[in-house]
Formats: structure tokens, C-alpha cells, sequence
């Protein structure tokens, strides 16, 4: 894929998951409390970190071109 399709991609998944976040979804509010708990992170204060550290699992899970 092409760095315009990454960017793409990536900017997309980020949109996603913020969205979820402003929107007080139950499902990655979990997922942000446990990752928290995993990292040693408060989830108000580290929330930045711990949303980007979903954005990549997210990115990291997708498959390799197509």
C-alpha cells in the first residue's frame, strides 16, 4: 500500500476510536480501563496514550496489503 492509503487507513481507524471515546461507548471505555490497569496508566490522565495505544493494536491487526 501506498504511504497516502496508510495515512489513510490510520487516520480512520484514529477517527473511529475517538469517536467511540467522545461518545462514552461502554465497549472502549472497558478496553481503555483494562489497558490502563495492564500499563500501569490512569485512564483520565493517560487517556491520550492509552487511545493511541489502541489505534495501533487496531493497525497492527489489519493484514498485509491485499
Amino acid at each position: 500500500m501506498s504511504n497516502l492509503q496508510n495515512d489513510m487507513i490510520m487516520e480512520n481507524i484514529s477517527d473511529r476510536i475517538w469517536a467511540k471515546v467522545n461518545n462514552g461507548d461502554v465497549d472502549i471505555w472497558q478496553d481503555i480501563t483494562e489497558l490502563a490497569i495492564e500499563r500501569g496508566k490512569h485512564p483520565d490522565d493517560d487517556m491520550e496514550e492509552l487511545v493511541n495505544i489502541l489505534i495501533d493494536q487496531e493497525w497492527e491487526s489489519l493484514p498485509d496489503g491485499p
